[in-house]
Parts: structure tokens; sequence; C-alpha cells
């Protein structure tokens, strides 16, 4: 399972992503999900923090990964894993 998220900007540096990567990826654990992941674009650090402090972990970078736009691009890979 894939998780995503977008903070309007009044929501942002609240915590409310952090909280929603969380929940959403504890939800799926008791769905039965093994396993949730996320990517964020190149550069986007604060995403990047968002998922670690929700506790994923940085897997490496998935390379040239197909986008709707129809090219493919580069994009971090994090990871949670029940137990986590």
């Amino acid at each position: 399972m894939e998780v995503g998220y977008w903070v309007l900007p009044h929501a942002r540096r609240r915590g409310v992503a952090t909280r929603i990567a969380r929940l959403l990826a504890e939800q799926a654990f008791a769905l039965g999900v093994e396993r949730v992941a996320a990517y964020v674009n190149v550069g986007n650090v604060a995403s990047e923090r968002v998922l670690e402090r929700a506790g994923y972990l940085r897997e490496g970078v998935v390379r040239s990964l197909p986008v709707p736009s129809g090219r493919r691009v580069d994009k971090p890979l994090f990871s949670l894993l029940p137990g986590e």
C-alpha cells in the first residue's frame, strides 16, 4: 500500500502530515497490510522529514519511475512495516 498527503499552507509545520502518515499506516496494518510505502519528490526535504518523524525508513531512490505526465523521474522511497 502507498500513502500520500498534501497539506495546505495554513496547516503546515503543525505535525498534521506526520500524524496522518502514521495513522494511515496503523489503519492499514490493522486491516492486514504488511508494508506501507511512500515516495517523495527529489529535493522535497520537508516531506522526507515528515515520513521520518512518522517512523518510516528511507530505503533508497527508485530510479526512472513513471509519472502521470508520461515522464520518468527518480523518487526517494520510504517504508514502514508492522511493529516499527
